[in-house]
């Protein structure tokens, strides 16, 4: 991945079999059993995703840096490079479809770079970010577009005068762009070393880090507000996992299932009188209403899709997110025992499976969060009580 740009159907492959891994641990699975989709699943946890590396974006970061060290380092591969391009122009000779990949790339590492000028042969004189913070086609770009020959160098520029790579005649503006060009250009001697990249982002040994160029590329979404709520709790990953899919709605719910005409009807098996969705299992369904009511403990949402850290009143503020995670989780295992293996529902049972789980839960707790068991087991304690 970092010599060669992977085919689009070879990636689609191997995402086929990460997919099929992630939902049934098999090497493929239907359609049906994924339950989100694989673009989002390839996002930060900060997006709403499971931070799992995309391919394609991995694949061209890699090659990103790939060009970098064409800038920067002096191997066999740079010497010929440079050399096949005489006049310091990467494009103007075909090399074959691995290189015309890489010098579409040349864009994302100009953006992403600046050249300090030496003797100008490795500097495209339009293109490359060598004066102020934008390139010169953009600076100006009404003298671009009277370019005959929109990719060359600086030394070219400087050897043979800016003039004489344009057309004839000038419109107005371009004409103004001109003087104002010259006079910069009379005022930047060049030297003898050769030109020096320097990356913008972070870099790791003077090469640019495909890591950080990488998070870069996968940070134009918009922040998820519940992800600090359920990966930044104390819940074992399995559960941050059930809490993910809770929050989006993607649970097997019955509302779910009869959206792909699995089941014939959603409504709930409990109690019979709602469509059973997220929302309905663990806030509004009269168990849940139940539960909720004798641990004195009161949802303040009224959809999961809106998770915070006061989700829950009543309840100790340390570890909130960890503490509501764990009743969901214990509310969802209870509704299986009763549609799959036919237990009767029982608050009781529920409530001593709750302490249970928090015992278990509490040996990954680091030492000073394990002081907040005796509350959790008092919670769950004492309504039984008066049961």
């Amino acid at each position: 991945m970092a010599a060669l740009l992977i085919p689009k159907g070879t990636l689609e492959a191997m995402d086929k079999r990460r997919r099929a891994f992630l939902w049934t641990g098999e090497e493929s699975c239907h359609g049906s059993k994924c339950l989100i989709a694989w673009d989002l699943i390839c996002r930060s946890k900060r997006h709403g995703g499971l931070g799992i590396k995309h391919l394609q974006t991995q694949n061209i970061c890699l090659l990103v840096k790939m060009l970098f060290r064409l800038y920067s380092q002096s191997s066999p591969w740079t010497s010929w490079i440079w050399r096949e391009h005489a006049d310091s122009h990467l494009g103007s000779v075909d090399l074959g479809p691995h290189w015309r990949s890489m010098i579409d790339l040349l864009q994302l590492l100009r953006s992403q770079t600046t050249i300090k000028v030496g003797d100008g042969r490795h500097t495209n004189f339009w293109h490359d970010i060598w004066m102020d913070d934008q390139p010169l086609a953009t600076r100006f770009h009404a003298l671009y577009t009277h370019a005959i020959k929109q990719s060359c160098s600086l030394n070219d520029i400087c050897q043979r005068g800016l003039s004489h790579s344009l057309v004839p005649r000038l419109s107005t503006e371009a004409q103004s762009q001109l003087n104002i060009l010259e006079a910069l250009l009379q005022q930047l001697p060049l030297a003898l070393s050769q030109d020096e990249i320097v990356s913008k982002i972070k870099c790791k040994n003077g090469i640019i880090s495909s890591s950080a160029l990488y998070h870069l590329q996968m940070s134009n979404f918009q922040t998820w507000t519940q992800w600090e709520y359920i990966w930044e709790s104390k819940a074992p990953p399995r559960i941050k996992f059930f809490g993910w899919l809770l929050a989006f709605n993607r649970l097997p719910s019955r509302v779910n299932l009869h959206k792909k005409k699995i089941l014939p009807t959603p409504t709930c098996e409990i109690c019979s009188s709602a469509p059973e969705d997220a929302d309905h299992i663990f806030l509004h369904c009269p168990l849940a209403s139940a539960f909720w009511t004798l641990i004195k403990i009161t949802p303040s949402i009224s959809t999961l899709s809106m998770l915070q850290s006061n989700s829950l009143v009543g309840a100790p503020i340390h570890m909130n997110n960890t503490l509501f995670l764990l009743c969901c989780r214990r509310l969802w295992n209870h509704r299986n025992e009763v549609v799959f293996k036919n237990q009767p529902p029982s608050i009781s049972r529920l409530l001593k499976c709750c302490s249970q789980d928090a015992k278990l839960w509490a040996h990954r707790f680091k030492q000073a969060d394990r002081s907040i068991l005796p509350a959790w087991l008092s919670i769950f304690s004492s309504p039984l009580s008066l049961l």
